[in-house]
């Protein structure tokens, strides 16, 4: 028999949640109780079994924690009030990538589990479940990235369980690193051990790798071949000489030049054939967005977001821009870099005032920033023909804000509890 108790509203809860079930706690305090728990939403690929983990152990609690098909599903042991607060605090603290759209609650009979597990993924029984979006990289591997003592240092790839991608490298679900693209990349014993540590936060993170164990990086310009900090170094280079650069970013590639170069954006728009639909720009902070644009509150929380979408600004008149980036328009289009490969690039570039423009996908343009890193082959609309010129108020913008265009890390974003693209075993 279940209880209907109201579930506390929170981030990851929708406003127009159902309530749940919750089974009837026994009155004996010191009473070991065993709750099968079903979890729903965008909960695979966002840190959601490492946080279940940390979860019971701090209220000492048993069991296991598995990713399935459709779901999340958890078994767990110890005191009525201790499950309880377990179940109200999947609500209240599940990680910020988290998306819940159901949890439910039954009891079953205690198993006399002496530790809690991330156990093996249950694939056999059917259902769906909503992708995870590719995610911006977070502060603490944007930090270890530029910090010559980590080990990490400067490799484009850096991830944890807070960032990097999901959508792109999902080939079927449940989400474990042998059902995406990851899987070609062995991790070496340190690597290992994070994988493997409940208190690391790359615990569970499927796209763990480091520059002994994961994928490379290089530039092919010609007979030309450079590769890891050289190649980004080679391909600053190219776009300081107003060359023209693809990039391989999340599910696609960029096409780059210098945004101040109006002969380079020019030349972009000839071989791309387009005429004059906007470029974006992608810039390192918000400061150099505000050189090129009006930024205001708004603007750059929208622009800080974890999927870092394109923001119109309204342009500078003395911004440092070709004309030919948006012509005609009063607007200019401003995207904070996302990979670590971006922020890389564009620090390698810092020496010029230049931002860069970009326009993605592409034919042979003789100068790749590539990696060997497989993606799925799927787009975000943004990345596609369709999408490429069509620019759509946000709903998170204030009137006059301008708008932000669907992107990258907004494809699958769930929608009232439902999702894009559902992935099937």
């Amino acid at each position: 028999m279940g209880l209907r108790v109201p579930r506390p509203r929170g981030p990851n809860r929708p406003d127009a949640a159902p309530l749940g079930d919750v089974p009837v706690a026994s009155g004996r305090k010191d009473a070991q109780e065993a709750w099968d728990v079903r979890v729903k939403g965008v909960v695979q690929g966002v840190g959601f079994r490492p946080f279940v983990h940390r979860l019971a152990a701090g209220l000492h609690l048993t069991g296991w924690v598995r990713n399935e098909t459709g779901a999340v599903r958890i078994e767990v042991e110890g005191r009525p009030q201790n499950l309880s607060d377990f179940v109200e605090r999947l609500w209240t603290q599940a990680p910020p990538l988290t998306r819940l759209d159901s949890v439910e609650s039954r009891a079953v009979s205690p198993k006399g589990h002496t530790d809690f597990k991330v156990v093996t993924s249950e694939t056999a029984a059917p259902g769906r479940l909503p992708v995870s979006p590719d995610v911006a990289l977070c502060a603490r591997c944007y930090d270890e990235l530029f910090d010559p003592a980590d080990r990490r240092y400067r490799y484009p790839f850096i991830t944890c369980t807070d960032c990097g991608p999901r959508f792109t490298v999902i080939e079927s679900m449940p989400y474990d690193r042998e059902r995406s693209t990851m899987r070609a990349f062995a991790q070496c014993p340190e690597c290992a051990r994070e994988y493997h540590t409940p208190s690391d936060r790359r615990y569970h993170s499927q796209t763990n790798s480091c520059p002994e164990c994961g994928p490379k990086l290089w530039l092919e310009a010609g007979d030309m071949r450079s590769e890891g900090q050289r190649a980004v170094e080679a391909a600053a280079a190219l776009l300081a000489a107003g060359q023209i650069v693809a990039v391989r970013g999340l599910g696609g590639f960029h096409l780059a030049v210098d945004a101040a170069d109006e002969d380079a954006v020019s030349r972009l728009r000839r071989r791309k054939q387009r005429e004059a639909k906007p470029l974006a720009v992608m810039v390192r902070s918000i400061d150099e967005a505000s050189r090129l644009g009006l930024v205001r509150p708004p603007e750059a929380e929208l622009l800080t977001s974890l999927e870092r979408p394109i923001v119109l600004l309204g342009r500078h008149r003395d911004a440092s821009l070709a004309e030919s980036v948006s012509p005609g328009l009063d607007t200019v289009g401003v995207v904070l870099a996302y990979t670590p490969l971006h922020h890389l690039l564009l620090e390698a570039v810092a020496t010029s005032p230049s931002p860069r423009a970009t326009t993605r996908h592409g034919t042979a343009w003789g100068r790749w920033l590539t990696h060997s890193c497989s993606t799925t082959g799927r787009s975000s609309p943004a990345t596609t023909t369709r999408w490429s010129s069509r620019w759509t108020a946000g709903r998170s913008c204030s009137v006059g804000l301008g708008g932000t265009r669907p992107f990258r890390c907004h494809c699958p974003k769930p929608r009232l509890g439902r999702s894009w693209l559902w992935a099937r075993t």
